[in-house]
This record gives C-alpha cells, sequence and structure tokens, in this order.
C-alpha cells in the first residue's frame, strides 16, 4: 500500500472498480522513485510510484507504462501488455520484456530481441582422470546472440589435434538447446575410455561476434592396478 490518500477505498467486483478518495496528505507523497504514474485522485502534483509487473494493483495503486491491472483472479495484479518477448536496452542490455525494461531503466528500447553479444562459456568442461573402460563424458554450455555453434577439438599424446567425432565409432557429440534463452548445450561422450584418449579436449563456441574456448584435460587413472 502506498499509504498516499486517507480513506481512499477500492473495490474489485466483476471487473469493476470504484475509487473513494479522501482528504489529500500531501507530505505523504513519495520524494523518490522509478517509475511514476498520474496520481488518480490528484494529490501528488509529481505522480506516484508505478506498481511493477507481478505487483498487486488498485485504482489508488495504478500499474506503470505498457501494464494492465488485471483483476480476472479477484484481485488486481499488473501485467505486461502485448508480448514478452526479449528486448534489447540502449544500454546493450537484455531485458525480459519491454515492462522489465521501463521498470529497470530508461535507456528505452533498442531493438526487439536480445542484444548482439559474443559467445560465453557458461560451464566449461572439467578436467577427468579415468580408468581405461570407464566411460568418459564432458560437457559444455555456452551462451551468445545468435546463439554460438559449437565444436570439439582433441589434442593427444599420440595424435594430431582432430576435430571430434570424426569417423570414431566409440565418440558420439550430442547438442540440444537450453537450459536457457539464448544457450545451447554440448556432450562429449566416449563410451570406454582408451589410452589414446587421453589428452586435452576443446570445447570451442562461435558467432558473428567472436569466438571463445574452453579446454579440458583427461587423463588415465592407474588406480586398480
Amino acid at each position: 500500500m502506498l499509504g498516499l490518500l486517507l480513506f481512499a477505498t477500492f473495490i474489485f467486483a466483476s471487473g469493476t472498480s470504484s475509487l473513494d478518495c479522501g482528504e489529500c496528505n500531501v507530505e505523504s507523497c513519495p520524494q523518490e522513485c522509478q517509475p511514476r504514474v498520474q496520481d488518480p485522485c490528484g494529490c501528488c502534483e509529481e505522480g506516484i510510484c508505478a506498481r511493477n509487473e507481478g505487483e498487486s494493483c488498485s485504482p489508488t495503486e495504478p500499474c506503470g507504462d505498457e501494464l494492465f491491472c488485471d483483476t480476472s483472479i479477484g484481485w488486481g495484479v499488473c501485467i505486461c501488455k502485448g508480448d514478452n518477448r526479449p528486448v534489447c536496452g540502449h544500454d546493450g542490455i537484455t531485458y525480459k520484456s519491454v515492462c522489465d525494461l521501463n521498470m529497470k531503466t530508461n535507456a528505452g528500447v533498442k531493438k526487439m530481441g536480445a542484444c548482439d553479444m559474443p559467445p560465453l562459456i557458461v560451464t566449461a568442461p572439467s578436467n577427468q582422470q579415468l580408468q581405461i573402460g570407464q566411460p568418459l563424458t564432458l560437457d559444455c554450455e555456452v551462451k551468445g546472440q545468435p546463439v554460438p555453434s559449437v565444436e570439439w577439438h582433441f589434442s593427444g599424446t599420440q595424435s594430431q589435434s582432430r576435430v571430434l567425432p570424426g569417423d570414431d565409432e566409440m565418440t558420439a557429440v550430442q547438442l540440444r538447446g537450453g537450459p536457457e534463452s539464448l544457450m545451447i548445450t554440448s556432450w562429449l561422450q566416449i563410451v570406454s575410455m582408451r589410452e589414446s584418449d587421453e589428452g586435452v579436449y576443446t570445447c570451442i563456441a562461435k558467432n558473428i561476434h567472436g569466438e571463445i574456448q574452453a579446454q579440458a584435460l583427461v587423463l588415465r587413472s592407474n588406480k586398480g592396478k
């Protein structure tokens, strides 16, 4: 509750609302807030604090720009108008929606959709030490706009660097989108560890804005021998 108006009442019924503005208390008008909207009761000349997406709303607690007060569930909740596609702000940051951008900044919308960004490795493959015959799995999560492509390269002690999986029936590479927007996850799997599989595995992510890589060292373990 904003507490801006004394004796203010609000009633939600069948999608309608009524507003009873009592005595104005100018001293209770907010000094700082973002965003602001016009005071529906005309008490605060500089406006009152707008309610943000997902917050409760009422005739005396109106929603901000690009939001409307949905009372279909029996009480008011601020809902974003239009679609909820990501947008790119003039500050170079991607926001969940126009409403999310307006709530957090005055930067304005640069374009619909996510901001362009070079690849970023969110989760890098980890070093492993395995016994001969054990299965090997390495994973690599990357993010970027456009969504990057992913390659696996291998450099072993007994061979030159090569792109995986190649023609090796023991090796597989899998891809799927996610787990978040603009992300892709890749797995490298070797059914059974061999001596020739010992070496450095490199996850390489690329898009039109750049390239990034992360490495994992896989070694044989002498445990049990």
